[in-house]
């Protein structure tokens, strides 16, 4: 790999982090790795590594031009994922972006990475989903994502800003915070319900295969201006779930739910949201539950085409770093 300089933003991340092992692994020369991390971010795992920190944050564009200046490639991971506060999916996932986007124009960075997700989407229409299928996210964080997209686009078009923009699927592997956390906290339950006999395919994929195609997307030129679905495996939610009672220990059952008694308690969960907030709330466990009895997987032939891309992690492997872990973190 050319020694070139690059900028990781959420360094400290699931993404971030797997994305500056993975470039040490190839060979780039640590203090051509710049990551930006925040005042209060846990560095230990950074300063190990000997990359250089830039200590900053999205919304101060001084910290971000400082970071950019020199960089020939910004990876932009960081983000907003599991905020309480909606607006701070909007403060941090679009306008930081934006900012983000400014310091790279004003340093004449030549590359542009963004990770998306496949939460633009929403609900599929169709399975596997290309990258032309219509955009309609349903959460304030998908939203946000796709408004940032939508930022990423409009800085190629007025200032030629080379960019790339990946949408992977549900992130898991070592560092993962959020999914596994969840599923661990899940199946220590003593009941599991599944709505449909949990029949619906989910995607996952490995965040160290994100990074790999961050490196491809970052190096290729083929890739300028285009999306990209990045999912690594898939596998229906009823196997993904006994796999972490498995792995877990808990010993959980899980009992199958009908759909219309699922949905019924669906309606009354959102309707206590909405009086207990005294305004109209996005149907959250409505929309969850439709999520969760269909398919969600994604066509990949572009990437794979276009840059090479070959997921290497599989479902047990994926699952059973991100379970150990989060285990061994307190989860």
């Amino acid at each position: 790999m050319n020694a070139v300089n690059v900028l990781v933003t959420g360094g400290t991340g699931l993404v971030g982090s797997q994305l500056i092992e993975a470039l040490l692994e190839k060979g780039h020369p640590p203090d051509t790795i710049r990551a930006l991390v925040r005042p209060r971010s846990h560095i230990d795992f950074l300063k190990e590594r000997d990359v250089r920190l830039y200590t900053g944050d999205l919304l101060d564009v001084d910290s971000l031009k400082a970071a950019t200046d020199g960089v020939d490639i910004v990876y932009h991971c960081a983000g907003a994922v599991d905020e309480k506060r909606r607006e701070a999916f909007w403060e941090v996932n679009v306008i930081g972006t934006e900012r983000m986007l400014e310091a790279a124009r004003w340093a004449g960075v030549p590359r542009f990475v963004y990770v998306s997700s496949i939460g633009v989407y929403g609900l599929l229409e169709t399975t596997p989903a290309t990258e032309d299928h219509p955009t309609r996210p349903l959460r304030p964080y998908a939203v946000s994502k796709l408004a940032a997209e939508q930022r990423v686009r409009a800085y190629a078009q007025r200032y030629g800003l080379s960019s790339v923009i990946l949408r992977p699927t549900a992130i898991v592997g070592r560092r993962d915070r959020t999914i596994t956390k969840r599923l661990v906290h899940l199946v220590r339950r003593r009941i599991v319900p599944m709505v449909g006999g949990g029949r619906a395919r989910v995607s996952f994929v490995h965040a160290r295969d994100v990074a790999e195609a961050m490196i491809l997307a970052g190096q290729s030129q083929r890739a300028a201006g285009k999306v990209y679905n990045v999912e690594g495996f898939s596998a229906p939610l009823r196997e993904v779930v006994q796999f972490f009672i498995d792995e877990v220990g808990s010993g959980a059952t899980i009992i199958d739910v009908p759909y219309g008694l699922a949905f019924a308690g669906a309606l009354i969960i959102d309707g206590i949201y909405a009086v207990a907030r005294r305004h109209v709330h996005p149907i959250r466990a409505r929309i969850g539950l439709r999520q969760l009895t269909r398919d969600l997987i994604f066509d990949t032939t572009k990437i794979r085409m276009d840059l090479g891309f070959q997921p290497r992690y599989g479902m047990e492997e994926s699952f059973r770093q991100a379970i150990r872990w989060q285990l061994q973190h307190g989860g």
